[in-house]
């Protein structure tokens, strides 16, 4: 792309202004999807001053939408949000697609404000609009963020059938680009749900070193984990990666807690605080769980008021329920009762998620959750407890 926008542009005439804008709008792109940031902000900021110059409101729409992504990418959400307005603004009432990757940014910003409920308007609507896009990842992406979504809401269910949408939708484009990010946020639930070979195996095919080290983190070995965190943090620092060197960060804070570096890992959280807090990160903290809340009840002096914000926005720790024998369970959800009942009836995976027209690793999560659920980690033991708690009907 770079080779030959750059052939353009020594072809075009100088007066075409309108055509060069277009290539330097696909310079950007390509210098963006390189990870050449600087370039790529050159490009843009050079495509909005064209397209302005000379009226095109398709180009000043694209320009702004990836200088937004790259703000965004710097870490300044606020900003990114107001060019990302802009954007829209600009658009107004023209039936433009392209809108999709400015409502899916600001979906991905109010997410990490903790706005909920804004973050799942804006990517059901992006997602509309990229399913009117030809050939392109965006499906994939709003699928992926709608599953956060999910999953903080503790819809497991839905995100583990959105998830399974984006990598059927992939893997039929052949996509290589947006697939290692799905196979990423499938990778992670897996580990929500204990899935820690799974998720491992992930990480290596698709090289995902941050997948990698929260499953060092899972074997509890903390300390083979920080020094993954570590490396991958000092490749961000190395590129400037303000957004994946923040991430990087708290997730070494995380290993360095769990090694039983207090101190590490207090400076290393005050650290991501000084520059998440300013932008209005609160997801960053709070999906982390109760590992993260407890560095955070442990945070002294200047940063305790923060750290009791981003305490107060995680979810309260709910009760098990226990029924009239005693036993205590966590209650199953509506889907994981269906998947209870035919795992009763003797149905392996395969034949369930045929039944339920769900993905094969749908349904192993399921399976997976209903035995931590039940406390067990047999198929058997777990139709007995379903039988005992009257979750399933008795043998005939």
């Amino acid at each position: 792309m770079i080779t030959e926008s750059r052939r353009a542009l020594d072809l075009l005439p100088p007066h075409d202004v309108a055509a060069r804008a277009s290539v330097i709008g696909a310079l950007g792109h390509a210098h963006e999807v390189l990870g050449q940031r600087a370039e790529a902000h050159a490009a843009y900021s050079e495509s909005l001053q064209v397209s302005r110059a000379v009226g095109s409101r398709f180009g000043e729409l694209v320009a702004l939408i990836g200088l937004a992504g790259l703000q965004e990418r710097d870490t300044a959400l606020r900003a990114a949000a107001d060019t990302y307005h802009e954007a829209l603004q600009v658009a107004a009432e023209l039936p433009y697609p392209v809108v999709a990757e400015a409502q899916l940014g600001l979906a991905r910003i109010h997410y990490e404000w903790n706005d909920l409920e804004d973050a799942w308007q804006r990517g059901r609507r992006a997602l509309e609009l990229a399913g009117m896009l030809q050939n392109t990842d965006r499906p994939a992406a709003c699928q992926v963020l709608l599953a956060r979504i999910c999953l903080a809401r503790n819809e497991i269910d839905h995100a583990a059938d959105l998830l399974g949408q984006a990598e059927r939708g992939v893997r039929d484009r052949h996509d290589m680009r947006e697939l290692p990010n799905v196979m990423a946020a499938i990778a992670g639930l897996n580990l929500v749900h204990g899935v820690v070979d799974a998720a491992s195996r992930l990480a290596d095919e698709f090289d995902l070193p941050m997948i990698r080290a929260r499953v060092l983190l899972a074997r509890q070995d903390p300390a083979a984990a920080l020094l993954v965190a570590r490396q991958v943090r000092s490749r961000f620092d190395d590129r400037g990666w303000r957004d994946e060197r923040l991430r990087a960060l708290v997730l070494e804070a995380m290993a360095s807690g769990a090694a039983g570096s207090a101190r590490d890992a207090g400076r290393l959280i005050t650290e991501a605080m000084d520059a998440a807090a300013p932008q209005g990160y609160v997801r960053l903290f709070v999906d982390e769980g109760s590992a993260m809340a407890a560095l955070l009840h442990g945070l002294p002096g200047r940063h305790r008021a923060t750290a009791r914000r981003l305490l107060g926005a995680f979810p309260a720790a709910s009760e098990p329920a226990r029924t009239a024998s005693g036993h205590v369970v966590e209650p199953l959800s509506r889907r994981e009762l269906e998947v209870m009942g035919l795992i009763g009836e003797g149905m392996s995976n395969p034949q369930i998620a045929e039944r339920l027209f769900l993905s094969p690793l749908t349904v192993k999560v399921h399976v997976r959750n209903i035995y931590a659920k039940l406390g067990t980690s047999s198929r058997t033991r777990a139709v007995a407890i379903g039988r005992d708690l009257g979750l399933l009907e008795g043998p005939e």
